[in-house]
């Protein structure tokens, strides 16, 4: 029979042709040489990674995520598609503020058959073209100028929405790729502690149940680390549709690293309103109004049209003994203010106005209410990480002394199952803190094209597609 002790007791195990010494001392000797390797394995697992990972650890944590942000502007198809579709729109815009091109026009009269002329033929060249009155030529420069300074601005919105996408995407790869590591050591962990319960099972140490325990919640972690791979593939093919170079993609540590950056503090929730001006999507949003109002004004100056300028040269050539001759004319037209079509094209024009000034409203809200929101969010983590940190410094030290005393049979497989889980969720906690401050930060900046906030690219303000 084999009796297990508790606490400090030994274990007894009874076996034919041994002395009592040795049932005493072989079933220690042999779960110590198990625990031995046990504790090595995971002395191993906690060393930092080697080769090409490692090369592309130390002090570049931010170099990548920025070389991501940019990539992302310079190269995705998302970015250039929408300062491709702002060109186009401005470009539009900027066109009803032009008169027509000039046109030239030939017309012969008098063709008869295969041709040929007859005797009343006459041939005329014409030349005729739109003009603006001076106001409405000065309307249709301050759309113009507006289009123009909306565009630039715009342009820079576009941009840093799309650097924040591409840089909240690498962020969570990073933070999931942080939780992958922790599921891959911890099933190591169990896999290990089960080939220590199965020896111990052998000997009688354990029941059999035990084991089952044990081998259950091995089955558990291996589930959970495949749910954490699969999300790391998620996350990694977001990314991947903005940034292809995967030699850009974060490696263990990273979080750590950024989250270590010299920035200034997050500011007060009562000074985010002379912030929010500054902000490149309520300031395009503003020229957007601006641009809507002076389009506004020109549409109703030309909805009744503009004047037209045309010069003709006629040729009358020689009937018998009536010699042809050649002559000029001029032909002018001015619109007359009547008409439903002006007016209501004037309406929607004002109707667009409008418009854009409650979009304006729109966004400086959204814009407020975000930055409140990420404001909140990142003093939380900022909080929790603080509290977090002493007890984060400690957890390789307390997993190794769990590991030692479980190998040693110092403690049940309950209490160290119960041990790593509680390790490990301050760890998984830690990386959720600095995953959800980096974020908040990065947000922020691009938010407020603020660099002291967070390291942001810089982008040039006059981006083209």
């Amino acid at each position: 029979m084999a009796g297990v002790g508790q606490g400090e007791e030994s274990v007894r195990i009874a076996l034919h042709g041994q002395s009592t010494e040795e049932r005493d001392l072989m079933p220690r000797w042999f779960v110590l040489g198990i625990g031995v390797l046990f504790m090595s394995g995971a002395a191993w697992s906690a060393q930092p990674p080697t080769g090409p990972v490692a090369d592309r650890l130390p002090g570049i944590a931010i170099e990548r995520l920025l070389a991501s942000m940019q990539e992302a502007v310079d190269v995705a198809p998302q970015s250039r598609a929408r300062l491709a579709g702002l060109e186009a729109e401005a470009e539009e815009t900027k066109a009803e503020a032009a008169s027509s091109a000039p046109v030239i026009a030939w017309q012969r009269e008098g063709i008869g058959s295969s041709f040929s002329r007859q005797p009343n033929s006459i041939d005329y060249l014409k030349l005729a073209k739109t003009y603006n009155f001076p106001w409405q030529k000065s309307a249709g420069n301050r759309v113009v100028e507006d289009a123009d300074r909306w565009e630039s601005v715009e342009a820079i919105s576009i941009v840093y929405s799309e650097a924040l996408a591409a840089g909240s995407d690498w962020l969570s790869l990073a933070a999931a790729t942080e939780d992958l590591a922790i599921a891959k050591r911890r099933l190591e962990q169990l896999t290990r502690a089960l080939a220590i319960q199965n020896q111990r099972f052998e000997l009688g140490e354990v029941s059999g149940s035990e084991v089952t325990q044990l081998r259950l919640a091995r089955l558990g972690e291996s589930a959970r680390l495949r749910e954490q791979e699969v999300q790391v593939r998620l996350t990694q093919a977001r990314l991947r549709a903005r940034v292809v170079n995967d030699e850009l993609d974060p490696v263990l540590g990273d979080l750590e690293s950024l989250v270590r950056l010299d920035v200034t503090r997050l500011p007060m929730e009562d000074g985010l309103g002379s912030l929010v001006e500054s902000s490149p999507a309520v300031q395009a949003a503003r020229l957007r109004a601006n641009l809507e109002k002076a389009n506004s004004r020109l549409i109703r100056r030309i909805s009744w049209g503009r004047p037209a300028a045309e010069i003709e040269w006629e040729r009358v050539p020689d009937m018998g003994e009536i010699e042809g001759f050649s002559a000029f004319g001029f032909h002018l037209a001015f619109p007359l203010p009547f008409g439903k079509a002006a007016q209501r094209t004037a309406a929607a024009a004002d109707a667009r106005a409008a418009s854009a000034t409650q979009e304006l409203e729109l966004i400086h809200r959204e814009v407020t209410s975000w930055l409140h929101n990420e404001l909140a969010t990142g003093l939380g983590a900022e909080e929790t990480l603080e509290e977090l940190v002493p007890e984060l410094a400690g957890l390789p030290r307390a997993r190794e002394s769990l590991s030692q005393q479980f190998a040693l049979g110092a403690v049940s497989y309950l209490v160290y199952l119960d041990g790593l889980a509680r390790l490990d969720e301050v760890e998984l906690q830690g990386v959720q803190a600095r995953h959800v401050l980096l974020t908040a930060r990065l947000s922020m900046a691009l938010l407020l094209a603020n660099d002291s906030l967070f390291p942001i690219p810089t982008f040039d303000a006059e981006v083209q597609p």
